[in-house]
């Protein structure tokens, strides 16, 4: 999971880098940011659920 984060972290930096370089656009980045941020979301809410133990039950 750890390396999942970082991979992450690595895809958000970028986002911001292709942004600040013009090689996207306002709207791709926002669109790109918003979808990484739900994947960060998912990835910490799941971490969280492992370690609570308090996955899908019967």
């Amino acid at each position: 999971m750890n390396i999942a984060q970082g991979s992450l972290e690595e895809c958000k930096y970028y986002i911001i880098l292709s942004h600040d370089l013009h090689y996207i656009t306002d709207d791709d980045f926002k669109d790109l940011s918003y979808k990484a941020n739900g994947a960060s979301w998912y990835l910490n809410s799941y971490i969280k659920g492992i370690i609570n133990n308090t996955g899908i039950k019967d």
